[in-house]
Order: C-alpha cells, then sequence, then structure tokens
C-alpha cells in the first residue's frame, strides 16, 4: 500500500516542525528538525516509488564546461574554490536531469545554469541587484548589457533560443520567456523578502488572506526556472526529441515537479541555516499569519511549519502521479487502430507512429523525474548524507517504508 503521509505527518515525533519562525530555533531543535525529516523523506520516496541511481561523471562535458566558465565567469568568480563548486554542481544537475542528452545540449542549458547559479549568489551586491533589474528590458529591447554576468547571461540565452528554435521555436520561446522571468523574479525576491507587498504583511479579511497566502508560490514559480528544466527534457537530443504536441499536456504539473522537488530536498539546508526566506517558510509565515488552522495539533491551533511540509509533499506526490498517468499509463494503455494514419484522434485509437511517440514521452519522462530527484539526494550540499546511503543501499528497486502506524494526532 502507499505510504499515507497525514497518518506519517500526524505522528508524535513530527511535533518539532510545530513552530512558524526558522530564526527562532535553538541547535537542539534544529537536529530534531533534521531528523524528522529523514522519515519524511524516505516516506516520500517510497510514496511516489523512486528508483535510485548514481550518474557517473561525464568528463568530456566537464573539461568543456570548465573551460566554459574559466573563460566566461571568472570575471565573477575569481576564486578557483567557487569555480570548482560551480563547476560540480552544474555538471551534476546536466548529468542526473538529461542521462542522455547531447553534448551540444548540456553545454547549452549548462551554461544557462551556472549563469543563474551567479547571479542568484550574486544578489547581495548592489551592482549586479541594478543590472539584474534592468535585465529583461535591455534584452527585449536589444540594448547592451553591463559587463560582467549579465553580458555572459544573454550570450548564453541567444544561444539556447538558436538550439532549440531550430528544432521547435515554440519550446525555444518558452525557454526563453522561462530565463527573462527569472532574471526579474529574483531582483522582485530580494525587495520582497524584508518588505513584502502591503496584502502578504497586512491581515484585513478571508479573501485577501487566501490570495496573498498564494503569492510564495507564485514567486518560487518565476524564480525556480520550471519551465526552463521540465521542457527541455523532451529535446535533449535529435533523436529523443518530443513533439510539443505529446507532452504540454502536463505542463503545469511539470513545473510543480520541478518547483516542489527543490524545495522538499533543501530544507534540510536551508534549516540548518535557520533561512527563513525559502518557498516552504514563506507559505508557513503567510497562512500562519492569516490564522489558518493547522491539520495538526500545533500549540495554538494555527499553522506551522509542519502543515506547509505536509502541504508540499502532498502536492509533490499528487503532481508525480498525475505525470505518471498522463505519460507513462496513456502510453501503455492508449488503443491502437491498425492500418489508421498519423492523425488519428486518440479517443478511437492511435497510429504506431503516435504510440511510438507516446512511448518515447514516457521514457523520457520516467528518466528525468528519476534523475531529477536523485539529483538532490545526491547533492553534497543539501546535507541529505544519511538519505543518500538509504537510497545507494537500495540502487535498482522501488523505496520502500514500512506503513506508518495511525495516530490520532491530527484533527
Amino acid at each position: 500500500m502507499p505510504v499515507d503521509l497525514l497518518s506519517l505527518f500526524s505522528e508524535n515525533r513530527f511535533r518539532c516542525l510545530d513552530f512558524h519562525d526558522a530564526s527562532a530555533l535553538d541547535d537542539r531543535q534544529v537536529q530534531d528538525v533534521v531528523s524528522a525529516m529523514e522519515a519524511i523523506h524516505m516516506g516520500l520516496l517510497a510514496r511516489i516509488k523512486h528508483h535510485h541511481i548514481v550518474m557517473p561523471q561525464n568528463e568530456l562535458f566537464r573539461r568543456d564546461l570548465r573551460n566554459w566558465i574559466d573563460e566566461k565567469l571568472s570575471c565573477v568568480y575569481d576564486n578557483d574554490k567557487k569555480r570548482a563548486y560551480l563547476v560540480e554542481t552544474t555538471a551534476m544537475f546536466m548529468e542526473y536531469f538529461y542521462q542522455n542528452a547531447s553534448h551540444e545540449f548540456k553545454m547549452c542549458i549548462g551554461a544557462i545554469t551556472a549563469s543563474v547559479i551567479v547571479i542568484d549568489d550574486s544578489m547581495e551586491d548592489p551592482v549586479i541587484k541594478e543590472q539584474t533589474r534592468l535585465y529583461a528590458y535591455r534584452y527585449l529591447r536589444n540594448l547592451p548589457q553591463p559587463e560582467g554576468i549579465c553580458t555572459v547571461y544573454e550570450e548564453a540565452m541567444r544561444n539556447m533560443d538558436k538550439v532549440f528554435g531550430l528544432r521547435d521555436p515554440q519550446v525555444a520561446n518558452m525557454l526563453v520567456t522561462t530565463c527573462l522571468n527569472f532574471a526579474e523574479s529574483t531582483y522582485l525576491e530580494t525587495k520582497y523578502i524584508d518588505a513584502p507587498p502591503l496584502q502578504v504583511k497586512t491581515t484585513s479579511n478571508k479573501h485577501v488572506d487566501w490570495c496573498a497566502s498564494k503569492f510564495p508560490y507564485w514567486m518560487r514559480n518565476m524564480t525556480g526556472m520550471p519551465s526552463l528544466y521540465g521542457p527541455a527534457a523532451f529535446s535533449i537530443s535529435e533523436e529523443l526529441s518530443v513533439p510539443l504536441d505529446y507532452w504540454i499536456a502536463g505542463a503545469d504539473e511539470l513545473n510543480v515537479f520541478v518547483n516542489l522537488s527543490n524545495d522538499i530536498f533543501s530544507f534540510v539546508k536551508e534549516i540548518k541555516a535557520r533561512e527563513t526566506t525559502n518557498y516552504i517558510q514563506l507559505l508557513t509565515r503567510a497562512k500562519h499569519q492569516a490564522g489558518r488552522p493547522s491539520s495538526f495539533k500545533s500549540p495554538d491551533g494555527i499553522w506551522t511549519c509542519r502543515d506547509s511540509l505536509y502541504e508540499v509533499c502532498c502536492r509533490f506526490a499528487d503532481s508525480v502521479q498525475a505525470l505518471d498517468e498522463l505519460y507513462i499509463s496513456f502510453a501503455e494503455n492508449v488503443p491502437q487502430a491498425s492500418g489508421l494514419a498519423s492523425g488519428t484522434d486518440a479517443a478511437v485509437g492511435v497510429s504506431q507512429e503516435q504510440l511510438e511517440k507516446a512511448r518515447l514521452t514516457a521514457k523520457v519522462w520516467q528518466e528525468f523525474r528519476q534523475g531529477y530527484v536523485a539529483s538532490s539526494i545526491e547533492l553534497t550540499r543539501y546535507g541529505l548524507d544519511n538519505l543518500r546511503a538509504s537510497c545507494r543501499a537500495a540502487l535498482d528497486k522501488p523505496i520502500e517504508m514500512p506503513t506508518p502506524k495511525p495516530s490520532n494526532d491530527h484533527l
């Protein structure tokens, strides 16, 4: 039976998650949260039937990526250690996200990813922050960008537009728009962290609260670039390029999968740093401030971090199930009509050509799903050492977890 997430989160051992401000946690409380997250991660992986993988390093790709970073990004990362970290992180993402991608594809998306990491890490610099604020404005009007990371990012974007535009201009436009939104939203994120929009920080009525509490996810969806990494998976090479019509129905759920995967598995790192600006903490603050009732026995009966984590994990698991059904179950169960033309309606049957493309779509999704989750577990900076060891001990088979004992700790 699938893991019941409500029963899992209702167990008494997760009372340590009943807080709404991570900055107020002491060292003992942080360690309790870290321990609790190990069980939550295992339960979630079991729920989605994750098959863990450990990908070998692609030495040719890493060499070329290192050369590109040394040439293009030394202007911002003048420290050898920082550039080595950038190479390792970017290369690992590409090797796990896109296991069978061409070298050209990995270099293309790798250049975007490395640039994005640098921009995100540099927003405390007031000069770069101001340059980022005007980046999209300059890009869309073909105005020159200031020398530095913005010129590198623009060059990487225009190359990506060229590479993907040759296959599908619509996909290329989607990726470029996502990259522009990242620059804009990264600036807005730094602006609104300390000074949220008026309605977000001011409780007035339930209708305003309902809308304002959704603001953190809107911001997360912009900064997380899900509409780059998900759609790109379907164009990783000439041989493994999936037409837009075969995957676009799952675009919104792909965004959810990418966004929430990052939030769930980076939470340990963020809680150790007592960050209050990650999506889960912003969601908690918004709903706690609005007086939303907790689904668990929190001290004051109001929404806590446990509620946010439960909501995020459920939404993540639902997105995986929806995409599995959309791509995998469809390819396995859709009726085939022999002798029909390639344009045959799926309601009465699909042609052999359509069936093959549907199966390719399912294959690409399976690999992306598996690699994306595995990358978060394997990424050293997320600090998931125990989870990584457990997953590596179960390679090539679904992660399992005993069904949690029923609890009456929830309302």
